[in-house]
């Protein structure tokens, strides 16, 4: 019974929910949290899960499938981020959609990603099918022996490439926006840079917590006094 409800309470929040999120973004004016976990769960049937665990071949041959894909998302990823865009990213321009945003590149799209992603995976492919099938054919399955590693290399590649050669925004996240919340908890924004260490000491923490004291001493006294 135990081993039940882990196992739901797994699925629920690994694969409903955080599918259903995801749908959710993709389609906020038609779909909810609720709807998009009713379609992961009818999904998730059409996709016949319990072939994929028929054997252990099987189980190797999907998940050896599944690293063709994410090997490509990884090396995006770690390319954009930690050399194009040098490990900076302006948060509040994730969520403007428009193009306002530094990353809104080509009507909200960024072509060079998908473009690098296709490069990625396409050679995995034969090697895939050829392992579906339980054949071998020499060069193919040999790149789909290392797949994960040919396919994040490939990407970071490509990504870099594209982005030399077609750089998608003249701006760069070189700086960014943080909140803070006063003692009356007005909401404050403060502008600080990378390429600066902001450091907080002990005794800011200290001096704020006395201030929040007080208010809640004055205001306390206040609605003793009426």
């Amino acid at each position: 019974m135990s081993f039940a409800i882990q196992q739901m309470a797994i699925n629920l929040l690994l694969n409903t929910l955080s599918s259903s999120m995801d749908m959710v973004g993709l389609c906020p004016k038609y779909i909810n949290i609720r709807r998009g976990s009713f379609i992961i769960m009818v999904v998730g049937v059409l996709i016949w899960p319990w072939k994929i665990l028929a054997s252990a071949t099987a189980v190797i041959i999907f998940g050896s499938g599944w690293g063709c894909f994410c090997s490509g998302q990884t090396g995006i990823i770690i390319a954009k981020y930690f050399i194009v865009y040098k490990r900076k990213i302006l948060l509040k321009d994730l969520y403007i959609n428009s193009r306002e945003s530094i990353y809104w590149f080509w009507d909200g799209i960024d072509w060079r990603s998908i473009f690098a992603f296709f490069l990625s995976i396409v050679f995995l492919m034969p090697g895939l099918a050829y392992s579906a099938k339980g054949e071998s054919n020499g060069f193919w399955s040999w790149i789909f022996a290392v797949s994960y590693a040919w396919g994040m290399f490939m990407a970071i590649g490509s990504t870099l490439l594209l982005n030399w050669l077609f750089p998608g925004t003249t701006k760069m996240p070189d700086s960014k926006v943080d909140d803070y919340y006063n003692a009356q908890g007005d909401s404050m924004k403060r502008q600080f840079s990378y390429d600066e260490e902001s450091v907080v000491s002990a005794t800011d923490f200290d001096d704020v917590a006395v201030e929040a004291q007080e208010v809640k001493a004055k205001n306390a006294a206040v609605v003793l006094a009426a």
